[in-house]
């Protein structure tokens, strides 16, 4: 099972991004429901549906372009990954190296983190470039190819400044997560004699009201 890690590595990266890519079309309802909405226009979930339905095939292959590009980019990297892993693995057990730590696995790791480095540069770089892609497709009626062509035109200039806003977004939403999940396994770890004691609390603070 050990030697097969790089391939399951990939796969699980890939779906990861297709599942995540897939909320593209989600997405497009919600910009639709909020932008009717701000412009004072009536919005029904029909409607959203119809307006999505109209660029769906932009929106999916927008999602398929992104994970083209991260197969295209990441599979060579993976690749030269899984062949230090079985060269280094053909002399010696992974234990050893990690408790060694000799010069060829000091090397090994030094051009997988080179490479780590330049492939999320490039990553990215795409990622930020085609931030606009799904509203582009949307309100500008763009077929897929023009509507990455024209994002990358509307970053064009701005391109640290979207990534600022994208990253403090995400740092939000990181935030938040743990924050929720902090709580909710604080809930799970108590006991059953606890979490009674504050529901009634709650009740009696609720009556005092």
């Amino acid at each position: 099972m050990l030697y097969h890690a790089p391939a399951y590595s990939f796969a699980d990266e890939v779906l990861s991004w297709i599942f995540d890519h897939i909320q593209l079309v989600e997405t497009a309802g919600l910009m639709i429901i909020i932008a009717r909405s701000r412009a004072g226009k009536r919005i029904t979930a029909s409607r959203a549906l119809v307006g999505m339905a109209r660029q769906w095939l932009a929106l999916i292959g927008a999602a398929l372009a992104e994970c083209l590009v991260l197969l295209a980019w990441t599979a060579p990297a993976l690749g030269l990954g899984g062949l230090l892993y079985f060269v280094l693995q053909a002399t010696h057990d992974i234990n050893y190296y990690l408790w060694e730590w000799p010069p060829v696995f000091i090397l090994a790791v030094s051009v997988m983190s080179l490479v780590g480095l330049g492939l999320a540069a490039v990553l990215l770089r795409y990622f930020v470039l085609w931030t606009f892609v799904v509203p582009v497709c949307l309100f500008e009626q763009q077929t897929l190819f023009q509507a990455l062509r024209r994002s990358a035109r509307l970053v064009k200039g701005a391109f640290w400044r979207v990534l600022g806003i994208i990253t403090a977004w995400t740092a939000v939403i990181v935030l938040c997560e743990g924050v929720v999940m902090a709580l909710l396994q604080r809930r799970a770890a108590m006991d059953p004699g606890e979490k009674l004691r504050m529901k009634f609390k709650r009740l009696l603070d609720s009556l005092a009201e």
